[in-house]
C-alpha cells in the first residue's frame, strides 16, 4: 500500500493550495501512527501537534495552526 501526502495552507478553514508539498511512500505494514509520524518527519513538522483529524477508511487529515496534512492511500483497488 502507498501513502500519498499533501501538506498545504488553510484559508477560512479550507485547504487553499497557495503552496503545497507532495510526496508518496510505501506504508505497507505500518500503523496509522507510524504513517503520520513518517509524513510529519519528511515535512519537518514533527514537533507540531494536530488539533483534530478524521479517518474515513480511505485517508486522514491532520490540522495544525494554519496548515493541513492530507494522507490518502492507494492499492490495486481504490477506496
Amino acid at each position: 500500500m502507498n501513502a500519498h501526502v499533501e501538506y498545504t495552507d488553510l484559508f477560512a478553514g479550507e485547504a487553499n493550495y497557495a503552496w503545497v508539498k507532495r510526496f508518496d511512500f510505501d506504508c505497507t505494514d505500518m500503523t496509522d501512527l507510524q504513517i503520520i509520524r513518517r509524513a510529519k518527519s519528511e515535512l519537518g513538522i514533527s514537533g507540531k501537534i494536530s488539533r483534530y483529524g478524521f479517518d474515513d477508511g480511505c485517508g486522514m487529515a491532520r490540522y495544525f495552526d494554519s496548515t493541513v496534512l492530507f494522507i490518502t492511500f492507494s492499492e490495486e483497488s481504490s477506496c
